[in-house]
């Protein structure tokens, strides 16, 4: 089946949500982590409003969705990095010099997540060009990312960032004892 992608819709949201749901952590206790480190999952949680919000301010976000004939089979959900929260913009800066130093001049972009419907193959790449290419069309100049490293290695997030030429910055401690890898890419 023919496989499109587009900007997000209001209308979208519920399948959203699905994918997200299926996704997270917190609804993976059972699994075990060798597994997980190679199917991949999210941790951040969002709620209906928060992407109505997003889909409404074309300005700072990008919400793409991948559709397998009608049903949505994948999501990309990012953000201007100067809507992330401050005190998270702050640690960034302060951790990682060349990443302030690309944000001071130049329009940068925060890949919050991409994610599938499990199962799903070769959509999550096809989706990442749609988006670069939609920044760039916005007049972002990087992209940058940030994937789990510890407690539990996101190994195929790490591999998929690598594979589409992202550059590793380093690790950064996120406030609730998650150590995470922070990539970036010229765009």
């Amino acid at each position: 089946m023919i496989k499109e992608i587009k900007l997000a819709e209001l209308q979208h949201i519920p399948e959203i949500l699905n994918i997200l749901q299926q996704n997270l952590l917190s609804e993976k206790r059972d699994v075990p982590q060798d597994q997980l480190a190679r199917t991949g999952f999210l941790i951040n949680r969002f709620t209906a409003d928060d992407i109505t919000n997003a889909i409404n301010d074309k300005e700072n976000f990008i919400i793409l969705i991948t559709q397998e004939g009608p049903q949505v089979i994948a999501f990309a959900t990012s953000c201007d990095m100067k809507k992330l929260n401050t005190t998270y913009q702050a640690h960034l800066m302060e951790t990682f010099a060349a990443l302030d130093k690309i944000a001071s001049s130049s329009k940068v972009l925060y890949l919050r997540q991409i994610a599938k419907t499990p199962g799903k193959k070769s959509v999550g790449k096809d989706l990442l060009l749609a988006l670069i290419k939609e920044a760039k069309h916005q007049e972002y100049q990087y992209i940058f990312s940030n994937v789990v490293y510890a407690p539990i290695e996101n190994k195929v997030s790490m591999s998929f960032h690598e594979k589409m030429s992202f550059d590793c910055l380093g690790t950064m401690q996120q406030d609730n004892n998650v150590l995470t890898k922070v990539y970036l890419k010229k765009i």
